[in-house]
C-alpha cells in the first residue's frame, strides 16, 4: 500500500476540445463540460478547488460574484481554492486598455486579440478589486503576483 494520497482529478470545462486534449493527455482521469457559472458538481464535493485563468473572462460583477459562489459551494468547509487572474496591466495590452475606455463596457472590460483572429472578452483585474471580490466569499490565506498573474489562495470559512 502507498503512502502517498489518492487524488481524484476533475477537470471541467465549456471547450469540448480543451477536454477532448485533457483526456488525450490523462486518460486516468475525469473530464466533464461544465460552466464556471452552474459547476455540475454537488456542494462542498471537493477538498481543493483550482480557478486557473478562467474568472478573468467573465462579464460583469454580478456574474463574477456568481463564479465565486459556485467556486465557495463545491468546496468542503475548510478547504482550499487557489483561484488566477491574468495581470493585464502590462506594456503590451496598453493598446487594448485605450480602446476600451472609448467604448462603453463596464469598468476595465477589454477584447484582445487571440490567435490573430477573434477578439476575447477579459476583465482587467486591479490588484485591490481582485482581493475585495475574493474577501466577500473567503479567507485569502496567500496572495502574491507571479508571472503575469495575481494568485490567490484562499479558504472556505
Amino acid at each position: 500500500s502507498s503512502l502517498l494520497p489518492v487524488i481524484e482529478y476533475i477537470g471541467i470545462d465549456n471547450n469540448q476540445n480543451l477536454l477532448n486534449e485533457g483526456r488525450k493527455r490523462n486518460p486516468s482521469e475525469k473530464f466533464m463540460e461544465g460552466d464556471l457559472l452552474e459547476i455540475p458538481l454537488s456542494d462542498s464535493a471537493v477538498d481543493r478547488t483550482f480557478c486557473i485563468a478562467a474568472l478573468h473572462h467573465i462579464p460583469s460583477l454580478e456574474l463574477r460574484e456568481k463564479a465565486v459562489k459556485e467556486l465557495k459551494r463545491i468546496t468542503k468547509k475548510e478547504g482550499y481554492i487557489i483561484i488566477t487572474v491574468w495581470n493585464l496591466w502590462q506594456k503590451k495590452y496598453w493598446k487594448s486598455i485605450v480602446k476600451a475606455i472609448f467604448h462603453k463596457y463596464e469598468w476595465n472590460d477589454l477584447f484582445i486579440p487571440w490567435a490573430k483572429k477573434i477578439d476575447r472578452y477579459y476583465h482587467a483585474f486591479t490588484k485591490s478589486e481582485f482581493k475585495k471580490l475574493l474577501k466577500s466569499e473567503f479567507e485569502i490565506v496567500e496572495f502574491f503576483k507571479y508571472s503575469h498573474n495575481f494568485c490567490a489562495v484562499c479558504k472556505k470559512k
